[in-house]
Formats: C-alpha cells, sequence, structure tokens
C-alpha cells in the first residue's frame, strides 16, 4: 500500500514541477500578449504613435519568436490607421507563411 501511495505522490510532485517550469517559461509572452493589447487600445485613438512601438517591438531580439503575432498586430494598427496598403501588405505576407 506504502509503494503505490508513494509512486502517486512522486508522480504528482513531478506533474507540479513540470507545470511550473511551463508556467515560468509562458510569462514572456503573457508580457507581450498584455503589451500588445494595450498598444490595440491605445492604436485605435492613436495609431500612428502604436505603429511606432509595435514596429519597435518587432525588430527586438527578444521577440523573434512572436514575428507572426507581431505582424498581426501591425496588420490590425493599419487597419485603424486606414492604410489599405499597408493592411495589403501585411495580410499578404502572413498568408505566405
Amino acid at each position: 500500500m506504502i509503494r503505490p501511495l508513494a509512486a502517486v505522490v512522486k508522480a504528482t510532485l513531478l506533474a507540479m514541477l513540470l507545470s511550473g517550469a511551463a508556467a515560468w517559461a509562458a510569462i514572456p509572452d503573457r508580457a507581450l500578449d498584455a503589451q500588445l493589447v494595450q498598444l490595440d487600445r491605445y492604436g485605435y485613438n492613436e495609431p500612428e504613435k502604436a505603429a511606432q512601438q509595435l514596429r519597435a517591438l518587432a525588430v527586438d531580439p527578444a521577440h523573434a519568436g512572436q514575428r507572426l503575432h507581431l505582424d498581426y498586430a501591425l496588420g490590425r494598427n493599419a487597419v485603424y490607421a486606414g492604410h489599405p496598403e499597408t493592411v495589403r501588405r501585411i495580410a499578404a505576407d502572413l498568408e505566405q507563411r
């Protein structure tokens, strides 16, 4: 009885440890998502300033793995700014990926 219980406890602790590591790894992604939500709200009223900040995020090497997500945000911002050519270019780039 004790050995199966010990195995369950070990498995539970291992699962908690692994899920904690995954949560810590996702923190930068959540921070970027929060920043993109804030820029999306800001971009509705000030699309040019938000576009500058989004372009700065897009070239930041820390966010290289999130390029698709950032391009989508740039496209939404271009819609707010009323730049149909930019929207078409970004949409074509996204379709090619």
